[in-house]
């Protein structure tokens, strides 16, 4: 999607809140209100859904990122298995350790490598899988992991 499509998205979006700027913690509240409104098509309520996603992955990314090369790192050093059920997989998956849709960052630090059956079958639960790991290896905290 160019500048110009996302733009429109979001005005289109923030018409149906009447936004003008301001917190947007309110803004996604208020497009959450509105997305389950009984005028709302399902269209529109798609629309509104992939607008919440967009803002709320924006501000995970402000709380922080990480990058690929970190990412590798914490794989290795779990040895390639998924913190939550030890099973060594091919395909490690993101896990955010807060969701971000519950306000957890995109940093290093709230990631874990989970397996795709764990990862689906965590729903929101908070718990670091990687600091039970290190508990359980007696595996000491590094600078950049110190989950």
């Amino acid at each position: 999607m160019n500048e110009k499509e996302k733009t429109r998205k979001e005005k289109g979006a923030d018409s149906l809140i009447g936004w003008s700027g301001g917190d947007e913690e309110v803004r996604i509240e208020a497009l959450q209100r509105v997305r389950e409104a009984e005028w709302v098509g399902e269209k529109e309520r798609a629309k509104i859904n992939s607008y919440i996603r967009q803002l709320r992955l924006k501000r995970a990314n402000r709380l922080g990122k990480h990058t690929q090369v970190q990412w590798k790192k914490l794989v290795q050093l779990v040895g390639g298995i998924c913190v939550r059920c030890s099973e060594a997989s091919e395909k490690l998956e993101k896990d955010h350790i807060i969701p971000i849709y519950q306000g957890g960052s995109n940093s290093i630090r709230n990631i874990q490598p989970l397996c795709g059956r764990c990862n689906r079958q965590k729903g929101p639960e908070r718990i670091n899988w990687v600091r039970k790991w290190r508990q359980a290896q007696k595996v000491k905290p590094t600078s950049t992991f110190t989950t």
